[in-house]
Formats: structure tokens, C-alpha cells, sequence
């Protein structure tokens, strides 16, 4: 994940927010509390975005960009045949694997997103979405 300090422009390539904080520091001259560390840019969204919703997912597709918006698709979701639900009781254990085959779907539900430069991803309202194309369901809520 790329980290851009607000002040200077500079750019960290990090896996983690505490890596980048660490490299940060090792520079020196780099104050790690402007870079950063939530956020996401327009070009990490390539193909899809991810709707948050509380603890569940969705996936869509990108069918149309703007400068400062992406209409988005919403995919037609399977859930992986490889995928067995271990259950106990009422809760699903190995809800944490789960896998779902995601494909565009023409009848999908169309929304137009808007890039917010405060936060860094792009938004609907108040629901977040990020890079790529995730669906996750949580069984236990």
C-alpha cells in the first residue's frame, strides 16, 4: 500500500501502517503523523470496488470513471462450492474463509460513487467503499 506524507509529497510502499511508520522514522527527516495511514488513491481502483457494510461486504464492478467519480455495478455473487460451513449450533465457525465466486452481473443494482480528498476512497453517502471486488456475509450477526 502506498502512504503520501500531506506536508512534503512524499511517498511510502509499505505492507502495513506500522511498516510505514517504521520507515518513516528511519528516515529521519520524515514526521510519520503526516502521512496517510487510512486512506486509498483513485488508482488502486481498478477493475472493482468493495461496499462496507458494518461487518458484511459487497463486491461491484467498475463500468464508468469520471475524474472524480466511478459508477459501479453490483456483481452477481456465488459462494464457492469449495467452501463447507462448519457449524455450532447457530454460529458458523470458519465464516473467516469464506469465498464467493464474484462475476458482473447487467441486471446489477447501478450507483455513481464520488472520491472524497478528505478521506482518500471513494463514498455514497456515508458508506465507505474500497479497492477491489470482496464479498464476505457474517453468518454470526
Amino acid at each position: 500500500m502506498r502512504y503520501v506524507n500531506s506536508k512534503t509529497g512524499a511517498e511510502i510502499q509499505a505492507e502495513s501502517s506500522l511498516q510505514a511508520v517504521e520507515i518513516a522514522l528511519n528516515r529521519g527527516n520524515e514526521n510519520p503523523y503526516h502521512f496517510n495511514f487510512a486512506g486509498y488513491f483513485q488508482d488502486e481502483y481498478e477493475d472493482g470496488a468493495t461496499e462496507i457494510l458494518f461487518s458484511d461486504r459487497r463486491a461491484y464492478t467498475i463500468i464508468r470513471r469520471t475524474a472524480k467519480t466511478i459508477t459501479v455495478q453490483r456483481d452477481k455473487v456465488t459462494r464457492d462450492p469449495s467452501f463447507q460451513p462448519i457449524m455450532d449450533g447457530c454460529h458458523m465457525l470458519n465464516q473467516d474463509r469464506q469465498s464467493w465466486i464474484c462475476e458482473q452481473d447487467p441486471e446489477g443494482q447501478i450507483l455513481t460513487l464520488r472520491w472524497s480528498e478528505k478521506y482518500h476512497y471513494y463514498q455514497r453517502g456515508a458508506v465507505v467503499f474500497i479497492p477491489g471486488r470482496h464479498e464476505f456475509h457474517d453468518y454470526n450477526f
